[in-house]
């Protein structure tokens, strides 16, 4: 449903998907996930993903994952 690369790493990419998903890659390491959330946790999405965004979080000084999906959810991982 929405992709977003990091804003610091460019071979990091984030995808929401149409089940809730939210799933991370290294393109230099294609074949496998480098984390993915649970659909059946109760802190996922239950809908499709909207968007995705990269933020930047000045307390924690790193960027975080934020998803937001049609479920009404808004997620940072």
């Amino acid at each position: 449903m929405c992709v977003s690369f990091h804003p610091l790493s460019p071979s990091i990419v984030a995808a929401g998907s149409f089940n809730g998903e939210v799933v991370v890659w290294n393109l230099n390491e294609p074949e496998k996930a480098m984390c993915m959330t649970a659909i059946d946790s109760p802190y996922s999405h239950k809908e499709p993903v909207l968007d995705i965004k990269w933020v930047y979080d000045h307390s924690l000084k790193k960027n975080l994952l934020a998803s937001a999906g049609a479920d009404g959810k808004l997620l940072f991982w």
